[in-house]
């Protein structure tokens, strides 16, 4: 049984075809991901760009909020700051503070810092949950939920969420990975999070990383690729694993790209899978999608970029897996032939109720390679031309065949590879039905639900 998992790329393709973008003969540099390092670790959204006003939960546990997980010292450089243990009513005050965000928290770190003056603060070092890691503003949107009235100030460079409530004022500031919290008169609290911010590292995913995530779906993975807390051995149950990564930009100064990230990006996550795990991705068992910050957030000095490469369930999940897909690309090679029929990427019987029909390969209808969004345009238009020249056609009311591809990459095309038309059968709202039967050879028919076909 092989599976063509391409298939759930099609409402991607469809809406980045309706799109224009501008050329790309300017080069998009990628570097090194020690090139460059973050300015202000505002987070970053990846598979989407919404910004998020309200905190996830998940089933995900790391430990239970106030389980001590050495935050401070595997987090901050701890050199130079008094750090000493909260005592039983610090804890209390905190806890019961932060209850309203604790499920959005897969367990935190307190203690005390002294600062320079001898007085004494709360500090606080919080691991959001795993689809919590990344979410634009989760400093503010903690505070928010925790206190009725907040304003903002600026420290070492950064935005910093306050607030003044038990007759204390309680700083907050997020990285990538981590919410930090500092409770304590304002002078004090202000030196000791300034400290926290020069002395936290945010560690960026790296190629052969392998990550667990709890749920295993893609909606419980994190906003941006940051942070260890999910890293495991790959010889170990995980879901993901990253195949490439980069920075982006040449220096912290550099433009946002704009549409020619999404087409450049692409390229290099293409030229990474098939340089770690061989061959092509679009022809591949294995899922692919990749982490991009959006301009707001490029703006605020993220540049990475990640490649994360998954085997997937029936439903186009992550699903667990113990091995590292390093050089296993011929193991996860599909190579479809004319006529296949799949369904919901599985490749079945034409005979069986399916979703998708394999039209042929055609070449690229392009000498030279344009903007990535032009080349999806023309990609889209070649197939529905080929499909026009192949299949027999057929007037069935209320239902229509709709001919698309994958299109590919500035690598792929550089590599020479064909595209790939496929055919699947839509109502008149554009949904796509299930049926039975093949569209090569206009014997396809449509099914109801009753059928095991799709709900309109």
């Amino acid at each position: 049984m092989t599976a063509l998992r391409a298939t759930i790329l099609l409402v991607v393709v469809l809406v980045v075809g309706a799109c224009s973008g501008p050329s790309e003969d300017e080069p998009l540099t990628i570097s090194s991901p020690d090139a460059t390092a973050p300015v202000e670790t505002r987070p970053t959204t990846t598979t989407s760009s919404t910004t998020s006003t309200t905190l996830p939960e998940t089933t995900t546990t790391l430990g239970s909020p106030g389980t001590d997980l050495d935050l401070f010292g595997g987090d901050i450089d701890v050199e130079g700051l008094d750090i000493g243990f909260a005592s039983v009513s610090q804890e209390a005050l905190v806890t019961q503070r932060l209850d309203p965000v604790q499920d959005a928290l897969r367990a935190w770190t307190i203690r005390t810092i002294t600062a320079d003056s001898g007085e004494e603060v709360i500090a606080v070092i919080a691991a959001p949950v795993a689809s919590g890691i990344g979410i634009p503003g989760l400093s503010g949107v903690s505070a928010r939920q925790i206190h009725s009235s907040v304003d903002t100030t600026r420290i070492e460079g950064v935005t910093i969420t306050r607030a003044f409530s038990n007759d204390r004022w309680w700083h907050y500031w997020h990285s990538n990975s981590r919410l930090f919290v500092v409770v304590g008169d304002e002078e004090p609290a202000a030196e000791a999070i300034a400290a926290m911010i020069t002395g936290h590292d945010d560690p960026v995913w790296e190629v052969g990383d392998c990550l667990l995530f709890d749920p295993p779906v893609l909606a419980a993975m994190p906003n941006a690729p940051f942070g260890t807390d999910n890293i495991v051995d790959c010889d170990q149950p995980h879901t993901v694993e990253v195949s490439g990564a980069a920075i982006l930009g040449d220096g912290p100064d550099a433009p946002f790209p704009g549409d020619e990230m999404g087409g450049k990006s692409r390229a290099f996550c293409d030229r990474s899978f098939d340089e770690f795990i061989g061959g092509s991705s679009r022809r591949s068992d294995l899922g692919q999608i990749s982490y991009l910050p959006s301009e707001e957030e490029w703006q605020e000095g993220d540049r990475y970029l990640a490649c994360i490469v998954f085997t997937q369930d029936a439903a186009g999940a992550p699903a667990i897996t113990d091995r590292s897909y390093a050089g296993a690309g011929a193991e996860f090679a599909i190579i479809p032939e004319i006529g296949d029929c799949y369904s919901g990427g599985s490749q079945v019987s034409c005979t069986a109720v399916h979703d998708t029909d394999y039209l042929g390969p055609i070449t690229f209808p392009l000498e030279s390679y344009p903007s990535y969004p032009e080349a999806v345009e023309a990609s889209n238009e070649a197939c529905r031309q080929f499909a026009d020249d192949t299949i027999v056609t057929r007037d069935v009311p209320d239902a229509r065949v709709f001919a698309f591809t994958m299109p590919f990459s500035a690598y792929e095309f550089e590599q020479g590879s064909q595209l790939d038309c496929y055919a699947s059968v839509l109502d008149t709202s554009g949904s796509r039905l299930a049926y039975r039967g093949a569209i090569l050879d206009g014997t396809w028919i449509a099914v109801g639900p009753d059928e095991g076909g799709l709900e309109a």
